[in-house]
């Protein structure tokens, strides 16, 4: 149990880095070190307006888009395009809003 223990703990000091933006794996091993239950952990994450699970709407698994965004194993030339747009369409999202700007 104890190099189980260390390889997780230096997973977790790794991701420090990523915590702005993890990615679903670093989800599930935060919830799992601070001790949430299993069922809340692996259950499928929904849109919760249609029932389809995101993976569905997405039409790639997480784990796919993982492996791409941090590993940088790319998907087949299909999914990598619409993973790219997709990014592409939503940047704006990770820019600050703008702000008034007072005058002097």
């Amino acid at each position: 149990h104890q190099s189980e223990k260390i390889r997780h703990d230096a997973f977790l000091t790794d991701r420090v880095k990523t915590c702005a933006l993890p990615i679903l794996a670093e989800v599930k091993a935060i919830g799992r070190e601070i001790g949430l239950d299993e069922k809340f952990i692996e259950k499928p994450p929904i849109d919760g307006l249609c029932g389809k699970t995101d993976e569905d709407n997405l039409g790639f698994t997480y784990e796919t888009l993982d492996k791409y965004i941090r590993e940088g194993i790319e998907p087949d030339k299909e999914i990598k395009k619409k993973i790219d747009d997709m990014h592409k369409k939503n940047l704006f999202k990770l820019q600050l809003m703008p702000t008034f700007k007072y005058f002097d």
